[in-house]
């Protein structure tokens, strides 16, 4: 489909993109520095999906989950202050995924939920069974919009 320099151009595009958004300021010397820094990332990630020997085909649906973290680590980022200075404590949730089972869907569902749930500093994903799609969540921000709770939809 894409092919082997299409595939690392994809990977080097998605490095790129997270040390963009990660930056406070842009300047020429970090465009550059971002640009030569996801050459390696590019090529390791398509050797590491080679090595596993599968793939992962993304549902739109999947990305619904997304749309609310933006407003989840603004949320959260608040909650997670107040808990350290207060000293409140996070609690332990499981979460029905709806990835269940050993397809090539269910597996790349998994790991889309993992990634979304623990992008956002309010939560982080510890486990989640194969078998039930059920997974293990930390949760130390309870209020708010919560990704976890839009996962499977």
């Amino acid at each position: 489909m894409l092919g082997v320099a299409g595939e690392i151009l994809l990977w080097w595009g998605a490095s790129f993109g997270v040390w963009l958004i990660s930056l406070s300021a842009l300047s020429g010397q970090e465009l550059l520095v971002a640009a030569l820094a996801s050459i390696p990332c590019g090529a390791a990630a398509y050797g590491t999906r080679r090595v596993i020997g599968d793939t992962w085909t993304a549902r739109p649906r999947w990305l619904g989950a997304a749309l609310v973290l933006p407003v989840a680590i603004v949320t959260d980022t608040a909650q997670v202050l107040w808990a350290a200075a207060t000293g409140k404590r996070g609690r332990f949730v499981r979460v029905r995924t709806g990835f269940a089972g050993d397809s090539t869907e269910a597996r790349a569902g998994r790991g889309v939920a993992v990634a979304l749930v623990s992008t956002s500093p309010g939560s982080y994903a510890l486990d989640i069974d194969p078998g039930t799609g059920e997974m293990l969540v930390h949760s130390l921000a309870p209020k708010g919009p919560r990704v976890e709770s839009r996962l499977g939809r």
